[in-house]
């Protein structure tokens, strides 16, 4: 079981060099192909009393001209080093629900964390949501505030019996297994619905894959789903967390579920998410 496809977003940020690196790094490492959607920065128009719109859109033009031919360039110079074949395609800010198509055709997809810091940045929580909720690809995401990883040592499983997160695990099989051991932080105790699901029978299916396997339950009622997993994760010092993501779409709108938005906005480590 491998990635053969998997497609990255980049934006003209602050993370782009980081994102690049951590794509080419995966890609490398299964030997896929990369499908890269470059993010480009367009202002939305606004009334123009004296005409000067054009020029503006002119100047912007000839910036993002600029700015995503060193960009392509740069990421064509660390992909012929690494030995990883991929096709460039520009996508304007404006029109980022268009990226979903393209991801639905990829084995995984990543993305860097929204920064919200980053004002150069055309990847925003919107668009993560978007693309994590309607692409039906796993997801992974590069935490903005650490370097892209080159190992998986230590993986974390948040598993409370639901679909999604059993869609998780599945899709994360390819980096689970090159992880020297995998915890299982359960919640289905905390979960009336998903008790009937024993956390002792994904041991048994992950010991199946040959995983090292170790289970270990939440017994802290005194901190929300969110948190206790990303500080479950530091205590262990994960360096790969695999969760399911929960949402639904309200006027159009994709609405993250509490512990998605929590962990996708305060993540410490890469994370991949399936919904």
């Amino acid at each position: 079981m491998s990635y053969r496809v998997i497609n990255v977003f980049l934006s003209q940020g602050k993370d782009i060099e980081r994102v690049s690196e951590f794509a080419v790094g995966l890609a490398g490492s299964f030997s896929a192909r990369l499908c890269v959607q470059f993010m480009e920065y367009v202002p939305a128009t606004a009334q123009d009393p004296y005409g000067q719109a054009a020029q503006m859109m002119a100047l912007v033009a000839e910036s993002n001209r600029t700015i995503r031919e060193r960009a392509k360039n740069a990421f064509a110079s660390l992909a012929d080093r690494n030995g990883v074949h991929f096709d460039w395609r520009v996508v304007a800010s404006s029109a980022w629900q268009e990226t979903v198509p393209a991801a639905r055709t990829s084995d995984l997809v990543v993305m860097g964390q929204p920064n919200p810091d980053d004002k150069q940045a055309a990847l925003g929580m919107g668009m993560a949501g978007h693309v994590l909720l309607q692409s039906g690809r796993p997801v992974i995401f590069l935490p903005y505030a650490m370097p892209a990883p080159t190992s998986y040592g230590q993986a974390v499983i948040a598993w409370d019996g639901s679909r999604p997160a059993a869609r998780a695990i599945s899709d994360a099989l390819p980096l689970l297994h090159s992880a020297e051991k995998v915890t299982i932080l359960s919640a289905t105790k905390e979960k009336e619905a998903f008790r009937r699901f024993p956390d002792a029978d994904l041991g048994i299916y992950l010991a199946e894959h040959e995983l090292n396997v170790e289970i270990v339950e939440n017994s802290n009622t005194g901190i929300d789903a969110g948190n206790w997993i990303l500080s479950s994760a530091a205590d262990l010092g994960a360096d790969l967390l695999v969760m399911g993501a929960y949402g639904h779409s309200r006027f159009g709108e994709m609405i993250l579920g509490g512990a998605t938005r929590t962990v996708l906005q305060s993540m410490t480590l890469p994370t991949i998410m399936s919904h």
